[in-house]
């Protein structure tokens, strides 16, 4: 038989059957975190934003630095972001608010840092590096005096509030916070404190170990600072602080290094001026001592002039080769000279051309006459001397008008050589005016860009802001980032669900129980008479087994004059159940029925309340008979009732052996939540 539970899924049934633990688990759970949170030191986080100047506006817009920088990266947010971390800035924003002077206030259970809320004000003014990092335990009464020791020490030392005191390795002061007590004149002084003074090398670890830089996006110039501390104070103050610091350190630095430029700048600018004037001085002398005012005009305008002058020769060469021709034809044939002049009339001048024809006219006439007269008539003869006269006047002017044209010849031959000389010093004149019109030219454009540098860094050093901003700044923050009271109880709850799965299931996996009745028609041999359901109600109670009752006489197996042992291993397991359940459907039936005690652990008022005959083997000493003595027994009962059910005992004792073999049917109770599965094989 198989005492089971109306839901079929077995693998919810631990789950089902354990829900009240399961629930038990998640308000302990529940309260353990909520206890937590009442106790647990809250960590509060402040941030603020800082918005970097954009080097494309405003005074940053100049080349300053863009041009005297090669080292320059576009991208400094990254930059910026290790600045901000850097020990320099950490130490200038840390100077004057006292957070290497940790004191916290006592209490029975919780200990709780005070910063704007100490009563007193704790100062050191000597100390040796001991002295550092050490708790130090200091107790203040109602009036007003304090001693002090070191948390793992006995030595107590006392003072007045007041005054200054000598403790081991230091000197302090302690002193009433007159600031506070004006505020809040109703604070407790007196109590327990503990006081612990950082190292620096302490304070900065710590500093940066709860400190955050971050940019919000690499593309956006917008760096977020944040910090954590259990003193919600500490974080909005450190952070501002922090992000001021950043923007003066930044103005106090571009000042410096415009300053610095500045006079760099001026130093370089009145140097570069003097090489400027020297130049200029070397080229002014240079022109004068070569009588150059423009290499360029004065090179075109000698160039034009020796071009002139060699038309010209080229002209008089000419004219000279015509004259020599003239002059030896004349030597050759002296007498005809009017056929020369039809030849070379173009060659020779105005007076040549006039003489010329003047002969040939006399010719003419000559001629003309000699039809008339004889060659010795006087007018022939007057003729012939003015032709001789001629002739040797053009003669004689042929040869002069050659050797003028000679002169001029060698004349211009010399002035083209004079001018070509020119040319010769003009290539190294004007590369010494390119060399020094170059040297001009780099200290004149050094000298404008360093005008210009000066005046951005003049400009960048008068203009004492910074386009760095805070866009947000850091409040004190209401709620502490942790504990979450959210998210703690939550997690806490949960983790006691699943805790409680998790061992549910590891002992139903390590001792597996019964479960359902499928477990057993696999594991077992035995047939299953019926299962029965958890069943609260009473007459559900008395349906079920009137009709289990019914399904067995019919099936046979609970017949009348039959003898039924309920068998199980341990109490509680169903038998005594459906015992009487069994039973009091008999007597429903109107059939007598015989309940036989023989595990002995019947209850009193269980028994008075049963409506059919009970008998306690205790009682009839059955143990003392054998076996076949408890058959005789037993028929006897058979006979006196309709059915006798036997409540079984241990299976361990020699007389529940006994019962079970004397009876007609054995019924075997498996509990599906307490039964151990192994018993399903032992049942067999």
């Amino acid at each position: 038989m198989l005492k089971d539970e109306k839901h079929k899924n077995s693998s919810f049934k631990p789950l089902l059957r354990s829900w009240p633990i399961i629930i038990l688990c998640m308000i302990s759970g529940l309260f353990i975190a909520r206890t937590y949170l009442r106790y647990a030191t809250p960590l509060f986080e402040s941030s603020s934003k800082l918005k970097l100047a954009d080097t494309n506006q405003g005074i940053l817009s100049t080349t300053l630095f863009k041009d005297l920088d090669i080292f320059a990266n576009a991208n400094k947010i990254q930059a910026e972001i290790e600045l901000l971390k850097s020990n320099i800035l950490l130490e200038e924003a840390l100077q004057g608010l006292y957070y290497n002077i940790e004191i916290y206030r006592k209490g029975k259970i919780k200990t709780t840092e005070i910063y704007t809320e100490s009563p007193f004000l704790f100062s050191v003014i000597e100390a040796n590096t001991r002295f550092y990092d050490q708790e130090y335990v200091l107790k203040v009464d109602p009036s007003f005096n304090f001693t002090i020791k070191e948390k793992s020490s006995i030595i107590e030392t006392r003072g007045i509030i007041g005054d200054t005191l000598v403790i081991p390795y230091a000197k302090i002061l302690l002193r009433f916070n007159d600031q506070l007590l004006y505020k809040k004149p109703n604070v407790k002084i007196s109590g327990d404190y503990l006081v612990k003074v950082l190292s620096d090398y302490s304070l900065m670890s710590k500093v940066k170990s709860n400190l955050s830089v971050k940019s919000i996006d690499k593309e956006v110039p917008v760096i977020r600072i944040s910090y954590k501390s259990p003193n919600p104070y500490k974080t909005s103050i450190f952070v501002n602080r922090l992000a001021e610091v950043y923007i003066s350190d930044y103005i106090r630095m571009k000042y410096q290094a415009a300053d610095i430029t500045s006079n760099f700048l001026e130093e370089q600018v009145e140097e570069v001026l003097r090489k400027l004037s020297r130049v200029e001085l070397e080229i002014r002398n240079y022109r004068n001592m070569n009588e150059v005012t423009n290499i360029r005009q004065e090179t075109e305008t000698e160039l034009r002039k020796l071009a002139q002058l060699k038309i010209q020769q080229t002209n008089l060469k000419m004219t000279l080769e015509s004259i020599a021709e003239l002059e030896d034809y004349i030597g050759l044939y002296p007498n005809n000279l009017e056929d020369l002049a039809l030849n070379s009339l173009q060659f020779t001048d105005l007076t040549s051309s006039e003489t010329l024809k003047r002969i040939i006219d006399l010719k003419k006439e000559r001629n003309e006459l000699l039809v008339e007269y004889t060659p010795d008539n006087e007018k022939v003869k007057v003729v012939d001397e003015l032709l001789e006269e001629l002739t040797n006047y053009f003669v004689e002017y042929v040869k002069n008008t050659r050797k003028d044209l000679e002169t001029k010849y060698n004349k211009l031959t010399e002035d083209i050589a004079r001018a070509e000389e020119v040319f010769i010093a003009y290539p190294e004149k004007e590369r010494m005016l390119v060399i020094l019109d170059r040297e001009f030219q780099i200290y004149q454009e050094s000298y404008k860009f360093l005008n210009e540098k000066k005046i951005d860094a003049d400009v960048a050093r008068s203009a004492k802001i910074a386009f760095h901003r805070i866009i947000s700044k850091a409040k004190v923050p209401k709620d502490p980032v942790y504990p979450n009271r959210i998210l703690i109880p939550v997690t806490a709850v949960m983790l006691g669900f699943f805790g409680t799965l998790f061992f549910i299931y590891l002992i139903n996996t390590l001792r597996p129980k019964v479960g359902d009745k499928h477990t057993i028609e696999v594991n077992s041999e035995t047939p299953i008479a019926y299962t029965c359901p958890k069943i609260s109600n009473l007459k559900d109670n008395r349906y079920f087994f009137d009709e289990m009752l019914a399904k067995l006489r019919m099936r046979k197996m609970f017949q009348r004059d039959f003898a039924v042992t309920f068998n199980e291993y341990s109490d509680n397991h169903g038998a005594l159940y459906n015992a009487i359940g069994m039973a009091n459907a008999i007597v429903r039936e109107r059939s007598s029925v015989l309940f036989i005690d023989l595990n002995g652990s019947l209850k009193k008022e269980v028994r008075e309340a049963l409506t059919f005959d009970v008998i306690d083997f205790e009682n009839k000493l059955y143990e003392r008979y054998g076996g076949k003595m408890m058959r005789w027994e037993l028929e006897d009962m058979k006979e006196r009732y309709d059915n006798v059910i036997i409540w079984n005992s241990q299976l361990s004792e020699s007389k529940a052996i006994n019962a079970m073999g004397l009876s007609d049917l054995n019924l075997f109770f498996l509990d599906s939540r307490l039964s151990e599965a192994s018993k399903i094989d032992q049942t067999d």
